[in-house]
Parts: structure tokens; C-alpha cells; sequence
């Protein structure tokens, strides 16, 4: 059963941060996922506030030092795809990550992107990682050097994805996308968001030639998401 929405309804019912995170999940150089605690725990916070909520979804999981040991290297992949409110990751939220990773004890703090220095300046993200003293580490996405080859045993329609290598210079991997609509897949939220660690080449072939929204084109792109999804996993996910 479908539901109609204004426009309205959707930005006032946006103003919902929330916080996920999935214990034991660590990043795979091989075929095969390593895999923890299978316990997972779900905090949600809703208010206006970016900074305040993203603070205390947090406090809610056990405090940020829960997931970053001292002196780890952080890093953090947001979403600056577009400029325009609601189609990039708040600022703030950001912000409280990074204030969170450093109080923990954090010994370095980079949000890491394969899209350009331009895109996180126009969303004020920029702003953030220099006031917050934090780093920006932009990979050059055509660079098929610059990344790993993971092959992905479980994959039903995707059999290889081609991680960036600097990655794997982190001790933890804290992912902050925000949910939103996507002409494809319709919902876009932490699992679509780990197609901005994989090559340009690689992701382009999540849609099919032609790329039309239509059921088989929609489906390829899910599973390919899906598959990307068994092989490279966030410590945290903190979701806008």
C-alpha cells in the first residue's frame, strides 16, 4: 500500500538523525567477510538538531569510544554528491563525528571521498573538516591503481568490486549517509553509500547498459549493492 507525501510533510518528517551501529564488522582484503559479535544495536534520535542528536544517538550505542580505541586512525566516508539541502550529508552531523573520534582519543580523523575538494566546499562540508582539524583525502576515481580488487564469493550479479586502497590505512570506518530518494533503487541510505569507496569503473557496471528505471534495471542495481555489501562493512554508521 502506497502512501502520498507533500513535499512539506517529507522535510518536516526529515528532521530525524540516526545512529546504527553493527558490533565486530571489520573491512575484508580477501573473499570473505570477517565476522564478530553478530549483535547489532539501533539508536535513533529525532529534534532538529543535527549536532545534539548525532551526540546523543551515539551516547545511546555506549559512547564513540565503543568503536574508536585510542590512538586509532579514523575514517569517515559522508555523502557531498550534491549542494542542494537534503541531497548531501548535514554538516553538522559530520562535525559531531569527528568532535566524538577526537574526544575518544583519536589519533587522526579523515573523511575520505572519490568525489572533488569542489563538492565538499559548495555543501560546507570542507568547512567542517577545517574547523574540526580534521583531514580530506580525495581519491582520484579514474585511477584504477589507486584501487583494490576484492573478489566477492557470495556475489549474485557482482563477483568483484575494486576498493580504494587508502582505506585500508584506517584502524576504523565510520560511514555518515543521509537517506533520501533515488530514481533507482527509491531508498538510498548505508548500504548504497559504500558505492563511494568502489572504482568509477566498477560502479558503472551496477547499472545496466541503457540504464532505464525500470523493474530488471532496478533489481541489478539493488543486488549489486547488496553484493558490494558482503565484503566491505562500516564499524559505525551514523545515518543523517
Amino acid at each position: 500500500m502506497s502512501k502520498k507525501i507533500t513535499r512539506r510533510s517529507f522535510i518536516k518528517k526529515s528532521t530525524t538523525v540516526t545512529a546504527s551501529a553493527m558490533m565486530g564488522l571489520t573491512l575484508t582484503g580477501d573473499s570473505s567477510p570477517v565476522l564478530g559479535d553478530k549483535k547489532v544495536d539501533i539508536s535513533v534520535v529525532k529534534g532538529g538538531n543535527y549536532f545534539d542528536n548525532t551526540i546523543k544517538a551515539i551516547e545511546q550505542l555506549g559512547g564513540m569510544e565503543k568503536f574508536v580505541p585510542e590512538n586509532a586512525k579514523v575514517a569517515i566516508l559522508a555523502n557531498p554528491q550534491r549542494n542542494n539541502p537534503g541531497a548531501f550529508t548535514n554538516p553538522d552531523v559530520v562535525r559531531a563525528a569527528i568532535h566524538m573520534c577526537k574526544k575518544a582519543g583519536a589519533k587522526e580523523v579523515t573523511c575520505i571521498s572519490l568525489l572533488p575538494e569542489k563538492n565538499w566546499e559548495n555543501t560546507g562540508l570542507l568547512d567542517v573538516v577545517k574547523k574540526e582539524k580534521a583531514k580530506l583525502k580525495i581519491i582520484d576515481r579514474k585511477n584504477e591503481s589507486l584501487f583494490k580488487s576484492i573478489r566477492i564469493l557470495k556475489g549474485k550479479v557482482l563477483k568483484e568490486a575494486q576498493i580504494m586502497k587508502e582505506l585500508f590505512n584506517y584502524d576504523v570506518f565510520v560511514s555518515i549517509p543521509i537517506t533520501k530518494d533515488h530514481a533507482g533503487n527509491k531508498f538510498t541510505g548505508t548500504l548504497k553509500n559504500m558505492m563511494g569507496l568502489n572504482s568509477q569503473q566498477n560502479n558503472r557496471t551496477f547499472h545496466k547498459p541503457g540504464w532505464k528505471t525500470d523493474i530488471n534495471s532496478i533489481r541489478h542495481l539493488d543486488q549489486s549493492i547488496a553484493d558490494l555489501n558482503t565484503v566491505v562493512k562500516p564499524d559505525l554508521c551514523i545515518v543523517d
